[in-house]
């Protein structure tokens, strides 16, 4: 949908609120292999109901065949695609690998094969209940730090993050994320969903969590689980409604209060006059940056700014002149 000419409203609603994109379905192992007779947002899935089928009827040496093959395979299609992979989802939840290959250690393998064939793409781990619930934060920590102390290639630690907006406890989330944190591994989160039928209720913790996340400085991004209640795991959850994706008519209050944050609260707008020099502090993220003399932009540079901050040198054309300008 977000290519196919027909659903141009989807497109226009996408591209105008998001920068990022996570397929649910469709790079999932059972999804593109429901049969042994086709090749090839997970690699794996540590489940028995979520593997497909017919990997039941092999040896362990057939298997880890047919994993080699489901690697190679999906990155043959995928490469210079994908910026990251979920190598093997929910693995504190499930064994399936584990337990049929009699291999405790199979996720680190499934780690090194991806990042053979494509050391570029950054590899995490995913999985819940981890700041929703105590369940299994600790757990979590651990598995990340041993596999970065095992120079294991796990670029980061991905958070799913699906609550109901009446119980969520915003102190126990930022404990159990300083918790993870402590890994050392930049976290993504990786699923996030509110449910709520009120839409005022749903945007009033929308706004608190994603601040809470927003602030940490270990998060580098959040990515939703569905937005638009014409595509999505749960109409409850949806920041926008109805057939034209909001194209006609606002999102609901949830929606609005995530533009709010997203195109205004979180961005960086400045107006300086430049004479040797000046010094900006900004959000995170892309820029644009101008120099007008008598109201016509005479130079335009882009740059990200990072957590390091970024030093721009800016050229003023027929001046013989240059200007810095430092950004934090």
């Amino acid at each position: 949908m977000i290519v196919d000419p027909a659903h141009q409203k989807y497109q226009d609603f996408f591209y105008d609120n998001f920068e990022w994109a996570v397929t649910e379905n469709a790079l999932k192992w059972r999804m593109m292999e429901w049969t042994r007779v086709l090749r090839g947002h997970n690699m794996f899935w540590d489940f028995d109901s979520h593997s497909p089928s017919w990997l039941s009827t092999l040896s362990r040496d057939q298997l880890l065949d047919a994993m080699h093959v489901r690697v190679n395979g999906t990155i043959a299609h995928t490469k210079g695609k994908l910026v990251h992979w979920d190598v093997n989802n929910e693995n504190l939840h499930g064994d399936y690998f584990e337990r049929r290959l009699h291999n405790p250690n199979i996720t680190s393998s499934m780690f090194k094969w991806i990042h053979q064939l494509e050391p570029g793409v950054k590899l995490f781990l995913n999985d819940y209940n981890i700041v929703n619930s105590n369940t299994y934060t600790t757990a979590y920590k651990m598995q990340a730090k041993i596999l970065k102390a095992s120079n294991v290639p796990v670029y980061g630690i991905g958070v799913q993050s699906h609550f109901k907006s009446s119980n969520i406890d915003y102190d126990a989330v930022k404990y159990r994320l300083d918790k993870v944190a402590e890994a050392g591994l930049p976290i993504w989160i990786t699923e996030m969903s509110i449910l709520d039928t009120d839409n005022q209720k749903k945007a009033d913790a929308l706004e608190k969590l994603l601040t809470l996340y927003f602030s940490h400085p270990a998060v580098e991004g959040v990515l939703f689980w569905g937005f638009w209640d014409g595509k999505v795991f749960d109409r409850r959850i949806a920041l926008a409604n109805g057939p034209d994706v909001v194209v006609n008519k606002p999102p609901n209050a949830a929606g609005i209060r995530y533009q709010t944050l997203f195109k205004q609260t979180w961005r960086t707008n400045i107006t300086r006059p430049l004479h040797h020099g000046v010094h900006i502090s900004g959000y995170h993220g892309h820029y644009s940056l101008d120099v007008k003399h008598n109201g016509k932009v005479i130079e335009s540079q882009v740059f990200t700014l990072g957590r390091h901050g970024k030093l721009v040198t800016v050229n003023l054309h027929g001046s013989g002149e240059s200007t810095k300008c430092n950004f934090r």
